[in-house]
């Protein structure tokens, strides 16, 4: 018995010592052995992007504000000319500086289709063509009537069931927003920002936002409430409410206006942005800028002849900057590529504005070329941001695998 034993004890003991040798007789793992087994190897860290200009940021911030601001100049040319110095009442809806709203189709007047006179016959169709109702009575031959499901909607007044009911066309109109309350809010962030320091221009900035943004709430306010409808429910109860203060606020503009206009040509006069080491795309964009803000003031003022002299400018400096990407494309300058896309839209806006006579040009007209001009500024600042940031990768690091397109298979339907 005591044999027995001593072969087990002697069997375990070379089972163990077995085990200790294929383990390379060192059971338990270092730190260092443990680390690199789960740890990966430590990528080289990506290159920062470069900081844009502290004063660059607060330049693009206050023209944004300033150019945004003429909008209001024209919400109060169309808000007072559409009442003609009355009160919102019966026949006397007030316009916000929105260009109509195309009519959209009804049941009784449906949108004709293009090749169709204006009285089309009732079978035309309409433009939106909705999935034919299901019927709930029996096809002939078939094995049982098809019963609408206890869960469905209840069914449109058209007579389908089942099916999403048409939308309202007078809902249609209710989220027209106007740009007002955007373009005021970039004077709340060029006021804000501590670099470089302008205690000055920053109280006439913000003094401009509190006023302005009040104001531009109430014209957004009213403007849904009148697309929706409302004062047919209140006799037009609140459209009086909001009307005085729309009314008050226009009538403090002229003076706001004026002082932010001086704080910022003065600031800016004091504090000139550094253009020495832009390169060539850079420049070019800076000169489609410039003249593109020339546009927006000549039509601010009412000066058509300067407005038009300010279209020309900017058509042949958006041609420059539009001939330089073509001609270096390999550098994929971000300016020739990001900015003439956005131009040409206000390019076209403006020769047409200039062309028509001062009668035929709308505050709404105005309100979006100003729309388009934001646009411009927001595009050329993407551009030096994407400039800045480049490919965010240090020299010789490769692009991270997860950003490339995956291998797929040879028959595979991509």
């Amino acid at each position: 018995m005591r044999f027995f034993s001593q072969s087990i004890l002697s069997s375990c003991a070379l089972v163990l010592g077995l085990g200790l040798l294929a383990c390379g007789g060192n059971p338990e793992a270092t730190p260092e052995a443990s680390g690199s087994a789960s740890a990966p190897k430590k990528a080289p860290s990506a290159v920062a992007p470069k900081r844009i200009d502290p004063l660059v940021m607060k330049t693009y911030r206050a023209d944004a504000c300033y150019f945004g601001a003429l909008s209001l100049v024209q919400a109060r040319a169309a808000y007072n000319g559409s009442l003609a110095g009355g009160e919102p009442g019966e026949g006397k809806i007030p316009e916000f500086g929105l260009d109509a709203a195309p009519t959209p189709p009804t049941k009784d007047a449906p949108a004709p289709a293009p090749v169709a006179s204006a009285s089309a016959a009732p079978s035309a169709k309409a433009p939106a063509p909705t999935k034919p109702a299901p019927t709930t009575a029996a096809k002939p031959g078939s094995a049982k009537p098809a019963a609408p499901s206890s869960a469905a909607p209840a069914p449109a007044s058209s007579g389908s069931a089942g099916l999403r009911p048409a939308p309202d066309p007078k809902l249609a109109q209710n989220f027209r927003s106007l740009p007002y309350e955007r373009f005021i809010r970039s004077c709340n962030v060029a006021a804000g920002l501590k670099e470089p320091s302008a205690p000055e221009f920053d109280a006439a900035v913000k003094e401009f936002a509190d006023y302005a943004l009040p104001l531009s709430k109430a014209l957004q306010d009213a403007n849904a409430y009148y697309q929706k409808g409302t004062q047919k429910d209140d006799g037009f109860a609140k459209g009086r409410e909001l009307h005085k203060t729309i009314t008050e606020g226009f009538g403090k503009l002229d003076a706001q206006l004026t002082k932010l206009k001086t704080a910022t040509e003065t600031w800016e006069k004091a504090n000139p942005v550094n253009k020495s080491d832009n390169e060539e795309g850079q420049k070019l964009a800076d000169k489609v800028v410039a003249d593109s803000n020339a546009v927006v003031a000549a039509f601010a003022e009412g000066d058509f002849a300067k407005a038009k002299a300010a279209v020309t400018a900017v058509e042949a400096s958006s041609a420059a900057l539009k001939k330089y990407g073509e001609d270096n494309k390999d550098k994929k300058d971000p300016w020739a590529t990001l900015l003439p896309p956005q131009t040409t839209g206000f390019l076209e806006q403006a020769k047409q504005l200039s062309e028509k006579e001062a009668k035929d040009v709308t505050p709404a007209k105005i309100v979006n070329l100003i729309t388009l001009h934001s646009r411009i500024l927001e595009t050329n600042h993407r551009a030096l941001t994407r400039k800045n940031a480049g490919d965010g990768r240090a020299p010789g690091v490769t692009p991270n695998p997860r950003n490339l397109k995956p291998k797929l298979p040879a028959n595979h339907p991509e």
